[in-house]
């Protein structure tokens, strides 16, 4: 398609299309006007024949001058726009006639009649068919000769005004465009535009001049300010990454005291076993009753304690370790480990956890940290919990696996987020705490966690489910990795 990319094919295209306009126009009106001069023009002559026919022929009739008749009516019919003049008698009988060319009886607007009276009786009746041919010769004549006038006069100023244009617009504005392409490509500010016409165009290229000289002096500032720019960004980035890094440090610090109390806890049963067994197997010794039963039993109560002992340690070292390489490991393994971490919390909270995870689940990632993501998203379901007042407490932990991925979905039944914040959750230093029980980087930590460091995702939405015949309602958390 035919696309206008230039202002001078544009105003070019507006003046053709203005004198194709104005011919078009011109001629249609003449057309018009001098198409009904000829008409009038015929109406008359024709009138003027049958009023001298019908002055002649009422005495030439009575009087059966027949061949007279015949002579008159020939003469008359010399015109070229009649075909043919026929007189009839009342018996509409032909009296006397002229044929010039062959005629249509149909053709009923081209024909024009009168009746002869003499004194007052009708005698007869004059027809005389024409044509308008005449009519047409001249309104072609006209066409040919004013379209060929006009076309000459108006494609004559269509150029001179096309020049003037070019040569006083156009040409102006091609420079405009010059400089202004310059400016956008090279940077280039030195160049003046000298126009002057003393029009718009010229304040135009006075007002660009001025915004060149306003550009030079910016880019001039903005160079200068560039050259410091990348250091101080750098230096802003660096401290804004400390301040990260120290915030996150801080909520694991938290999470890790909170862990310490909670393996201090769990540790009392075992370590009272031990005692209690040793201290037995002590007295039995001098009481001298200790038989080989009973010490392999004891040993083997201590072993049995000292593994769950030595289990927990590995477990909280696994999760507090700072190392972060990625490693393949089993999805099972690495939720029983975040069990046993928050064994105590649960157990002292009345939090139920209900497990559904299939052995074989192995995903590549860091391991300790998705152990924290989970524990962050547990410690704000119990807090849930403790606020609401809630006394049936469950969190479900379910693994769906597929083809490419592999989702951890945590429900619990507090009752839900709210609808009005639950899109913000994530975002940094967002909480619904107090200040003094939340940095607002819980849930912002693990969302890092998860899609930067793991390529996974993770999203947040309020769910009802049915559990043992009863309705509950509450948040979701869906983590999404990649199968291994």
């Amino acid at each position: 398609m035919f696309k206008l990319k230039t202002i001078t094919a544009k105003l070019n295209m507006i003046l053709v299309i203005t004198v194709v306009l104005v011919l078009s126009t011109t001629t249609l009106i003449t057309y018009q006007e001098y198409s009904i001069k000829a008409q009038k023009q015929l109406d008359n002559e024709l009138l003027r024949i049958m009023q001298r026919l019908e002055l002649i022929s009422p005495t030439i009739i009575w009087n059966l001058q027949i061949n007279l008749l015949k002579d008159i009516i020939k003469t008359e019919a010399l015109n070229e726009s009649i075909d043919a003049i026929i007189v009839k008698d009342i018996d509409n009988t032909i009296i006397a006639s002229t044929i010039i060319s062959k005629i249509n009886t149909n053709r009923t607007n081209e024909i024009i009649k009168s009746e002869i009276f003499f004194e007052t009786e009708k005698i007869a009746e004059i027809i005389i068919y024409f044509n308008t041919n005449k009519i047409e010769i001249i309104k072609n004549d006209i066409i040919k000769n004013f379209m060929l006038k006009v076309s000459i006069s108006l494609f004559l100023l269509l150029f001179i005004i096309s020049y003037f244009v070019n040569k006083f617009i156009i040409h102006n504005i091609r420079i405009l465009k010059n400089n202004i392409k310059d400016v956008s490509t090279s940077k280039r500010f030195d160049n003046r535009i000298e126009i002057n016409t003393n029009d718009e165009i010229q304040f135009l290229a006075e007002e660009f001049n001025k915004m060149k000289d306003n550009l030079d002096k910016s880019w001039k500032e903005l160079n200068s300010l560039n050259s410091t720019l990348e250091n101080r960004v750098n230096d802003e980035v660096i401290k804004n990454t400390e301040i990260q890094k120290q915030l996150f440090r801080s909520e694991k610090m938290v999470a890790m005291g909170e862990m310490i109390g909670n393996i201090a806890h769990q540790w009392r049963q075992p370590l009272s076993v031990i005692s209690t067994s040793v201290t037995s197997m002590v007295i039995q010794k001098e009481l001298d009753v200790l038989d080989d039963e009973s010490f392999k039993k004891i040993c083997t109560s201590i072993n049995t304690n000292t593994q769950y002992l030595s289990k927990t340690i590995d477990d909280f070292k696994n999760f507090i370790k700072g190392d972060r390489e990625k490693s393949v490991f089993e999805l099972k393994d690495n939720i029983d480990g975040f069990l046993n971490i928050i064994k105590s919390s649960a157990t002292q909270n009345n939090v139920n956890i209900i497990t559904n995870i299939q052995n074989y689940t192995k995903i590549c990632g860091y391991e300790n940290e998705l152990t924290q993501c989970i524990i962050n998203i547990y410690n704000n379901a119990k807090d849930a919990f403790i606020e609401n007042n809630l006394e049936n407490r469950m969190l479900f932990i379910d693994v769906k696996r597929s083809k490419n991925n592999i989702k951890i979905i945590l429900q619990d039944n507090a009752g839900g987020i709210d609808d009005t914040i639950i899109s913000k959750i994530f975002e940094p230093y967002f909480t619904t705490k107090h200040q003094s029980q939340g940095t607002g980087l819980g849930l912002h930590m693990t969302y890092n966690l998860i899609v930067e460091g793991m390529n996974g995702n993770i999203e947040a939405i309020n769910k009802e489910f049915v559990y043992e015949k009863q309705t509950y309602k509450g948040a979701c958390f869906i983590i999404t990795l990649a199968v291994r």
